[in-house]
């Protein structure tokens, strides 16, 4: 939950407390929660002294929905004036999830929870700078079409983002020859061609010599007369 402020916005030595805040992206679809004030707002809460702002959002979303997230990067760094005498310095990451699987759980801290395209947001009470964020995040991931989440080798919890990549495959039935491009049947021609080639001049020697002078001459045998 957001703190108030620790002194007037007017003043010159105000000191406002960080609140670091998480837009989730499912499927087109981003998570906002419903507060207290009747207001929807982004998954979050406020930063602890001496604590990393990634690693904040990610306790954060953790205790407030269950949910394992990994921050990837900061999408906005806003100041939210809640109330007279109540403002708080917005920090929003774009985080991804860890396992799409589980499904958010709804704390004590809000009242409601719900997933909602871009165009819904728009028409929901969720402060300006909250719906930036939300279109920003939006309008990035749908760069990526055909990118998905695969583990990466160091970390198993680990996600990193790559892009499918498809090698074609030369795939050939029993009891069909292959086409004439293939490189099995030009290598099998080529191997075949060259047989020839040794045979035809093994061949060509023996009638220039005369014959195989190693192979014995085979016995002539007359044939009978007719009586």
């Amino acid at each position: 939950m957001d703190g108030p402020a620790q002194a007037t916005s007017g003043d010159a030595s105000a000191c406002f407390p960080v609140s670091v805040k998480a837009v989730i992206v499912r499927a087109g679809r981003v998570i906002l929660l419903n507060n207290e004030r009747d207001e929807w707002e982004l998954p979050g809460g406020k930063l602890e002294v001496g604590e990393d702002p990634a690693r904040c959002v990610e306790r954060e979303v953790h205790e407030e929905l269950d949910l394992e997230v990994r921050a990837d990067r900061l999408l906005d760094l806003w100041q939210f004036h809640i109330a007279h005498g109540v403002d708080v310095v917005v920090a929003v990451f774009d985080c991804a999830e860890l396992d799409r699987s589980r499904v958010p759980r709804l704390s004590q801290e809000h009242r409601r929870l719900g997933w909602f395209d871009g165009d819904a947001v728009t028409g929901l009470p969720v402060p300006e700078g909250y719906k930036r964020s939300i279109e920003a995040a939006l309008r990035d991931g749908a760069e990526w079409p055909s990118a998905r989440f695969v583990p990466s080798q160091g970390d198993a919890g680990q996600r990193r983002l790559t892009r499918r990549r498809r090698t074609p495959r030369l795939r050939l039935r029993r009891g069909r020859p292959a086409p004439r491009h293939s490189p099995c049947r030009r290598g099998g021609r080529a191997r075949h061609l060259a047989r020839q080639a040794r045979q035809g001049g093994s061949r060509a020697r023996r009638h220039s010599d005369g014959g195989d002078a190693t192979r014995p001459a085979r016995p002539s045998v007359a044939a009978p007369a007719p009586g």
